[in-house]
């Protein structure tokens, strides 16, 4: 049974009738676990790549080249120009460096790294990053025409489905147009950190969540893109 109390505490900034709506389901699994161990995971190794390689692009995985590969296939979404736009799990806000070519209305990037926030604000003056939690304090609604997530499912997790899941209706529900997320099918080093998952997988996961899904891969070894539209 769903924890209705908690639940709806979570959810405060959404209407009624928002709340039922079936992509915000997965919701409920959050109340129960919090991803707690998840985040304190992913807080760790950011900090410890960091430490290993400082402020470059290894420190959030691969190259320049990979880092931009990934991000321009995000952008196949559709349309960028005057649209809001989110980017959660920003890191570094690199993805301003694509989205730079485009007139847009707004960019907010978050992450739940302070220290990767710290390097965006000095590489990208004048954007707004913050530190947030999107489970714990969510946007409202339709806040932003499209919501971007790069990386943010790349490590392994006993509860990644469940993760996944929640995490992606939450990214959805806050866009007004769609939402473009990144995902690994394998890892070309053999990494056993990475969680790996093949489209077909992610498409069983999220079956339910929109009413048009598409998936875009073939641009970087191992690594597809995901379409949720409105």
């Amino acid at each position: 049974m769903i924890n209705q109390r908690a639940f709806t505490r979570a959810t405060r900034e959404y209407d009624r009738r928002e709340r039922r709506s079936h992509f915000y389901a997965p919701v409920a699994n959050v109340m129960r676990s919090g991803f707690e161990d998840y985040k304190l995971k992913t807080r760790s190794f950011l900090r410890q790549r960091l430490t290993r390689f400082g402020e470059t692009d290894e420190a959030i995985w691969g190259s320049r080249e990979s880092h931009h590969k990934n991000f321009e296939a995000l952008l196949g979404i559709g349309d960028v120009t005057n649209k809001s736009i989110l980017d959660v799990g920003c890191g570094f806000g690199d993805l301003l460096d694509c989205l730079n070519k485009f007139t847009i209305s707004s960019y907010s990037g978050v992450d739940i790294s302070p220290e990767a926030l710290a390097i965006a604000q000095r590489r990208h003056p004048g954007h707004k990053f913050e530190t947030r939690d999107i489970h714990l304090n969510p946007f409202p609604p339709n806040s932003f025409d499209l919501v971007f997530a790069s990386g943010i499912f790349a490590l392994s997790y006993s509860l990644w489905e469940d993760y996944v899941q929640a995490t992606m209706s939450m990214m959805f529900g806050f866009s007004r147009i769609g939402l473009a997320a990144s995902f690994i099918e394998r890892f070309a080093d053999g990494s056993e950190i990475s969680r790996c998952a093949g489209p077909d997988d992610v498409l069983n996961l999220l079956s339910d969540l929109a009413p048009r899904i598409k998936i875009h891969g073939g641009y970087a070894e191992g690594q597809y893109t995901v379409f949720l539209y409105k």
